[in-house]
């Protein structure tokens, strides 16, 4: 009896001959070329023999010799217990959140109405349908369940009968391919896909790429399909995206364009409009495409105010629309100067006019229109007026008419008095205080107290306090010194050098006006280092903040002075150049040279991520100010701030508009991060106000916007055609109920699986060693007799 006889009652259910043999390959190879050798050598001694003597003889011999490989390669039999290999059924459960939208393409008219059910609660009712038959699928195949969105996560059937929509996107290629990845053991033998085929990530068509393409071929799968929300169609109306620059300029055309998608209304004209936070920039119309398609609209507009702004571009929700969110498209555009319009006026011809407005006629940004005053209304002459080369100086129409075209004011040595303009003093007060200008007084012989005006409104603006009088203008040669502000403060920011150093190289100062001292909210940048009239310390250079606006006075005519050095060398005048160029910033308002800053850490916030702002104070001389008290206060914008779920939806609510007001304190460093959970889609604005020791240090804002929970709303409409071409493509069915699983066929596996094993020996047995002993000897008995031996 064989020892395997009995390997039923062991659990085995199989058997295979196999070697036992523990020699490398190598000696098994020596070893059958050296029987092949000792065949050859018997052949060659029988070459001359008979035919019946000689094949008896090369048939023993060839037999004995395979009895020597057989005995060196160890046979043996192996027993194995063996089990088919199962494989495994992927379903794979959609449940972005484009899932939640409704089935039908219409608002649901009763309780019962089938439309009311979004696409999910279609494929989990499908589920139900078809449990039976899932339980119940041939040979041995098992389940494997997943839901997948973004990402793919293990579910049970439980668990996919009772997920919701979630999740920011749809990615069905990451969940074929998860369902694809090689598990030991268990082969994919198809998948069952439940999708709405609204896939934004990696299958933005309906055409599937060549990578997945040969993925899923190479898979050899069938992928059974069950589409979601092509029932009754799909309505909707969508601005797809707008393209629009990141800034642009105030007071020059800008052009936006968008595109609107449309499905389900062929060939309408709707209106389509441009906001700036609720208030209607533009307005035009779209003819929407005959099929389901795009269109492009361009709105061109100019922008008036400076500063960041959110706009947004809308469509009028449409009589059967699935879908509204989508309705709208925001985006954020800073609108910044393009020219910043500078009215010079000079007393009178001279070097530092000369120097100044060379400088500023060479500045691209700057729009320059300057008077020098050569004779005035009183002014006698021998000809007619109209044969004068010289008109008298514009007095009603700048101070009047065109006052608020300009950023900046500059005085330069002018007295007012000679031009009767004492009457519109007030106008340029106004302009600074209350409609945010900015105003330089330029020293010399003809400036400030020399130019009378002491208790007029200008005195009333101005950093410095004026002496009553004349007399306090004197002609000498210093060196200013900077003070503690003005080495921090932006408009002595020259160079890489700081302003001490900078000062001790740059040519001195000639000629100086005498004040009484600063005005309350005053900085001195440079003062005097010891005048004759005064005390010592006198501002050379001082600024203020004063109403909407800010002022700045220079108490000498010489900054040209500060040109020589470059100017002889042909260059610009870099000191000269940067100063006023900072300043000219300052007095406009820069944002980049406020005093407190708020700052959004993103111009658009993911709804799930926490808003982070970022709040700056400075002291006067833009040091960080640390103990400033600001206020916050973050507000929704016009029309942006999400609007409020329609009883029809099954999307989760849109937090209504907030107003979230706080108060904090900077640090150390002159910061106070400020961390707010997501107020929900929508635009919004920061502001804030800082304060410190009493006095106001200005306010700020900034602009930002929350997007929509995912780009799935923005266009959830169903892609049949793109479960149709998986399906294709991999032999699968699209099927359009649970009755038809049964029906569904799959790629059995055909492997099997080893669970134990066995090997027993046959070359150690004695009937081997008899037959051996038999066959060897019969062929030399025969040799023998042949006279061969």
């Amino acid at each position: 009896m064989f020892p395997w006889e009995d390997a039923a009652e062991a659990g085995f259910n199989d058997w295979s001959v196999t070697s036992l043999t523990t020699l490398p390959g190598w000696a098994v190879f020596l070893l059958t070329a050296g029987l092949m050798v000792a065949f050859l050598v018997v052949l060659e001694s029988l070459r001359k023999a008979p035919w019946r003597v000689k094949l008896p003889l090369l048939t023993l011999r060839a037999l004995g010799l395979l009895c020597v490989l057989a005995l060196v390669l160890e046979p043996g039999v192996q027993l194995q217990q063996v089990s088919s290999t199962p494989g495994r059924v992927a379903v794979l459960l959609d449940v972005s959140r484009s899932m939640g939208l409704p089935v039908g393409d219409a608002p649901a008219s009763s309780e019962d109405d089938p439309r009311r059910h979004s696409r999910l609660e279609r494929a989990q009712n499908f589920l139900q349908e078809a449990r039976g038959a899932l339980a119940s699928l041939p040979g041995a195949l098992s389940l494997e369940g997943a839901v997948f969105h973004q990402d793919v996560e293990s579910a049970t059937f439980e668990d996919l009968v009772a997920a919701a929509p979630q999740g920011n996107s749809s990615n069905i290629a990451k969940a074929l391919t998860t369902a694809m990845a090689s598990k030991p053991g268990r082969p994919l033998a198809g998948v069952l896909l439940i999708s709405d085929g609204a896939d934004n990530v990696d299958l933005p068509g309906n055409t599937i790429p060549n990578e997945l393409r040969e993925k899923l071929r190479a898979a050899g799968v069938p992928i059974h399909t069950f589409t979601l929300g092509h029932e009754r169609g799909f309505k909707d109306v969508a601005v797809a995206s707008v393209a629009a620059d990141d800034f642009a300029f105030v007071r020059n055309p800008l052009e936006v364009e968008a595109t609107i998608s449309a499905r389900g209304f062929p060939g309408m004209t709707i209106p389509v409009t441009l906001k700036r936070e609720g208030r209607v920039i533009a307005q035009t119309t779209a003819v929407l495409p005959d099929g389901d398609g795009t269109v492009d609209v361009r709105f061109k507009f100019e922008p008036r105010d400076v500063g960041e702004a959110i706009y947004s571009v809308e469509v009028a929700e449409q009589v059967g629309e699935v879908l509204v969110d989508n309705n709208r498209r925001s985006f954020t555009l800073k609108i910044i100067r393009d020219r910043i319009r500078v009215l010079q006026v000079a007393g009178r011809p001279s070097w530092d006019v000369r120097f100044l407005r060379k400088l500023l006629k060479e500045n691209p940004s700057v729009d320059l229109i300057s008077f020098f005053i050569l004779r005035t209304p009183r002014d006698q002459t021998a000809v007619r007026q109209e044969e004068l080369s010289l008109i008298p100086f514009p007095t009603r129409e700048l101070f009047t008419e065109e006052l608020g075209t300009f950023d900046v004011v500059i005085f330069q040595n002018f007295n007012f008095a000679p031009y009767e303009m004492g009457g519109y003093l007030p106008n340029v007060r106004d302009f600074v205080v209350n409609k945010g200008g900015g105003f330089a007084m330029v020293g010399g012989e003809l400036s400030f107290s020399e130019g009378g005006y002491d208790g007029t409104p200008l005195a009333d603006i101005l950093p410095v306090t004026l002496p009553p009088g004349r007399g306090h203008y004197v002609e000498e040669q210093y060196t200013p010194t900077v003070t503690e502000a003005g080495k921090r403060h932006p408009i002595l920011s020259l160079g890489n050098t700081d302003p001490v150093t900078m000062m001790q190289n740059l040519p001195p100062f000639e000629g100086f006006n005498g004040s009484v001292g600063l005005q309350p909210g005053s900085e001195a940048l440079l003062t005097h280092p010891a005048p004759r009239s005064g005390p010592s310390g006198q501002p050379v250079l001082a600024v203020r903040e004063v109403g909407k606006g800010r002022t700045l006075s220079l108490h000498s005519d010489s900054l040209w002075f500060w040109a020589l050095p470059d100017a002889a060398k042909g260059g610009r005048g870099t000191a000269h150049r940067e100063l006023w160029a900072n300043a000219i910033r300052w007095l406009i308002g820069d944002p980049a040279l406020s005093r407190v800053r708020v700052e959004a850490k993103s111009g658009a916030f993911d709804p799930n991520e926490p808003v982070v702002l970022v709040v700056r104070a400075f002291d006067s001389g833009y040091g960080p100010l640390a103990g400033a008290t600001v206020d916050l206060t973050l507000e929704g914008v016009g029309d942006n701030a999400p609007a409020a779920p329609t009883p029809d939806s099954v999307l989760p609510p849109s937090n209504a508009r907030k107003v979230t007001s706080l108060q904090g304190e900077t640090g150390p460093e002159g910061e106070w991060v400020v961390r707010l959970p997501s107020p929900g889609p929508g635009a919004y604005r920061a502001r804030v106000t800082a304060r410190a020791k009493g006095a106001a240090l200005g306010t700020d804002e900034d602009a930002f916007l929350v997007r929509s929970a995912d780009r799935e709303i923005a266009d959830g409409a169903p892609r049949p055609e793109l479960m149709a071409a998986l399906s294709e493509l991999t032999g699968g069915t699209q099927i359009e109920s649970g009755d038809e699983i049964a029906g569904l066929q799959w790629k059995v596996p055909e492997g099997v699986r080893v669970h134990k094993r066995k090997s027993i020996p046959l070359w150690d047995r004695w009937q081997v060693a008899l037959a051996f002993a038999l066959l060897w000897g019969l062929e030399w008995a025969l040799r023998r007799r042949q006279g061969y031996a």
